[in-house]
């Protein structure tokens, strides 16, 4: 298929994502102080503005979570990379479909961009389940052009395409030359689904999207396990300061901390009635 101008990888579109990729550019085809340990006392987060003061237990959980929290936010951002290049590899197949489509249609209403080629290879790289043919066509000046075709045949189809046999190929000029591009006048009759490269790209998108939605979710859930319990911190807070403030009181005079069941300030002996 794709020959000179647009030569890369025989067989596939040349892409990294998803086993394929479409592009113009081939032809062929812990948390605590220095010191160790962990941090013990109660720490203090903000939350809406407002300090809460967090149990050590609580804060264990909150960093633990917090950390998965960043380890699933980091795969997020991981596959929406790989799935916007897999998107971008899928666009450029797509192009070369529509590319080569009208390469073939012009060379069927204008003899002169209809050439003879001679097979010379049936190929399958690795990972693939289809196979791509390698072929020569010969320039305006003697001498061989090769190319070969998308990872697009079964084996099947590779009993109609013996080793020199010689078929029809579409070009993009009417005088073959080094860099000419070319394809088999036979990918007419083909779907984007016959491209073996196309379908593994398609497969990528898919699971990069089931595993982002998952993603979303698990991150989504620890997001709301942290906010549950800074709350359910917030509210043990305002317990404990109801029931000191029903067990304690100031003294009037110099505002000290005193338990109401004593008489007397201890800080300055002032009568408390």
């Amino acid at each position: 298929m794709p020959s000179g101008s647009h030569r890369g990888i025989g067989g596939s579109h040349g892409g990294s994502f998803g086993g394929s990729g479409g592009s113009h550019d081939r032809g062929g085809g812990s948390h605590g102080p220095a010191g160790g340990g962990f941090h013990r006392g109660p720490r203090v987060i903000m939350f809406f503005g407002h300090p809460h003061y967090i149990s050590s237990a609580k804060g264990s959980w909150i960093s633990v979570l917090s950390m998965f929290a960043i380890l699933a936010g980091f795969v997020l951002f991981v596959m929406i990379v790989c799935n916007l290049a897999n998107n971008g590899q899928i666009r450029k197949i797509e192009e070369d479909y529509q590319y080569y489509q009208n390469m073939i249609e012009r060379a069927e209403t204008n003899p002169d961009y209809k050439k003879e080629a001679t097979i010379t290879g049936q190929f399958c790289l690795d990972g693939y389940q289809k196979w791509y043919l390698t072929y020569t066509i010969e320039q305006d000046n003697g001498e061989l052009l090769e190319g070969d075709t998308y990872s697009i045949y079964t084996l099947e189809d590779l009993k109609k395409y013996p080793i020199d046999t010689v078929v029809y190929a579409a070009v993009d000029s009417k005088t073959v030359k080094k860099t000419s591009d070319s394809i088999l006048m036979d990918y007419k009759n083909t779907t984007l689904l016959d491209d073996y490269s196309y379908v593994l790209s398609q497969k990528s998108r898919t699971i990069y999207i089931v595993v982002m939605i998952v993603d979303v979710l698990v991150l989504v859930g620890i997001l709301v396990a942290i906010v549950m319990l800074i709350q359910k911190s917030a509210a043990s807070e305002e317990q404990e300061k109801q029931r000191q403030e029903e067990l304690y009181r100031k003294c009037p005079y110099c505002g000290a901390k005193v338990k109401n069941t004593r008489d007397k300030c201890p800080n300055c002996g002032a009568n408390l009635e």
